[in-house]
């Protein structure tokens, strides 16, 4: 298991409070469009599967070239692709259709049209490919371990804004007050946030707060230190 990849087990928000605020989302009909860009740290798809339903083209950014390969051969239903299932499974229970989960795993390998490698050293992440701006980005606990110091963040998160069409929702899944996480007997970088920072952050790239979903840390494992997940919903203006 590669190390984002187990950054993501690690620092995963349980999957059925995220389904269940991706739901209410839903119903409230806030998030439309066609076309949404996923970052999440590592080839994990866990957290695309509440909500690739919302959208045809979804493109996908990873950061090495073996996350590519992995998350291809998966897509392309190779013998030796790591096995999701379980996670279709489970999410396709939580919403009331458990035996509807092999249709919704092909739609979303159909829905995915590119997987593209990303660099946030670069002002365009995707360079020499450019896209067109999207309805939605989700960023998954991604640039916390990444970014250096609050100003590298919020030129990282700036990045990523210029995506996003007018009107368009960004998705962002965030610790706040955290430091570090441990893979093994590893010990990893998390940048510190809190909620003011994060709300002018967003303010001055021009996204408004729709919705924040707060989750106190109950967990006492000292893989990774923090003191709440969120969950936010922003607005480009």
């Amino acid at each position: 298991m590669g190390i984002r990849r187990a950054i993501a087990y690690n620092w995963e928000i349980p999957v059925q409070y995220f389904v269940e605020c991706c739901t209410n989302i839903r119903g409230l009909g806030r998030i439309k469009g066609e076309t949404l860009i996923y970052m999440q740290a590592g080839s994990c798809i866990f957290t695309l599967i509440p909500i690739f339903e919302f959208f045809n083209d979804i493109t996908v950014f990873e950061f090495n070239d073996d996350s590519i390969k992995e998350l291809e051969k998966w897509k392309n239903s190779h013998d030796d692709a790591y096995d999701w299932s379980h996670a279709f499974k489970f999410i396709a229970e939580l919403e009331g259709k458990g035996e509807e989960w092999e249709t919704k795993q092909e739609t979303l390998k159909t829905s995915i049209k590119r997987i593209l490698k990303c660099d946030f050293t670069k002002e365009n992440l995707t360079d020499p490919v450019t896209l067109p701006k999207v309805d939605c980005i989700y960023v998954g606990c991604l640039l916390e371990p990444i970014c250096k110091d609050r100003d590298d963040y919020f030129r990282s998160l700036k990045k990523i804004s210029m995506w996003l069409k007018p009107g368009g929702h960004l998705i962002l899944i965030v610790f706040f007050n955290a430091s570090f996480f441990t893979i093994g007997e590893h010990r990893f970088h998390l940048l510190n946030l809190d909620e003011e920072f994060l709300r002018k952050a967003l303010r001055d790239i021009g996204c408004r707060i729709e919705t924040m979903e707060m989750m106190e840390r109950k967990s006492k494992h000292e893989a990774a230190s923090y003191d709440h997940k969120a969950l936010l919903i922003a607005v480009m203006q």
